[in-house]
């Protein structure tokens, strides 16, 4: 009947290429870090450079290496001008209708609420006003499948034509 004595389903067996990446994105101006994403896998995409041999090993160093992207809007980066540019006010001006927002700009920042809606439209900081700033981002495998199965992606463009090649 396909149960097991306990009555429960018999297991189906896992995906043998099924494992887990973690991810890590960071603010290098704030050091507000997003926390830690589980993200699953059942392949990893490795790039080649420009040599003529390569090491496996080699590349998925490359894969898992700390990585800097530029321009990228932050909350916290955001929520934290908004107080210096508040504050002063504030203080030359107790009583301005700012201060209501300043404090909403104080709770946010304690409460480490970062979502795009409290910015948006609890505080009424549109987009454009957002601070840009650069993030580090670093993968690891977490938890290995138990095959791994690695793309390579040989696809690469010359400098000088902006034309695409196949290493």
């Amino acid at each position: 009947d396909g149960l097991h004595k306990s009555g429960a389903q018999p297991q189906v067996p896992s995906n043998p290429l099924a494992g887990r990446r973690a991810q890590r994105v960071g603010c290098t101006a704030c050091g507000y870090s997003e926390g830690l994403t589980l993200i699953p896998f059942n392949c990893i995409t490795v790039s080649l450079g420009k040599s003529y041999s390569y090491d496996v090993r080699e590349c998925l160093d490359e894969y898992t290496t700390l990585e800097f992207i530029d321009g990228v809007e932050c909350a916290k980066c955001t929520l934290l001008k908004l107080e210096r540019t508040l504050s002063p006010l504030i203080a030359a001006k107790p009583e301005s209708p700012l201060k209501a927002r300043l404090d909403a700009v104080q709770e946010a920042l304690g409460k480490e609420d970062f979502e795009d809606k409290t910015l948006l439209k609890t505080l009424n900081v549109p987009k454009k006003n957002w601070v840009q700033s650069t993030k580090s981002k670093q993968a690891v495998v977490a938890r290995a499948p138990q095959s791994l199965v690695l793309h390579i992606n040989r696809s690469s463009f010359n400098e000088y034509t902006g034309m695409p090649f196949k290493n």
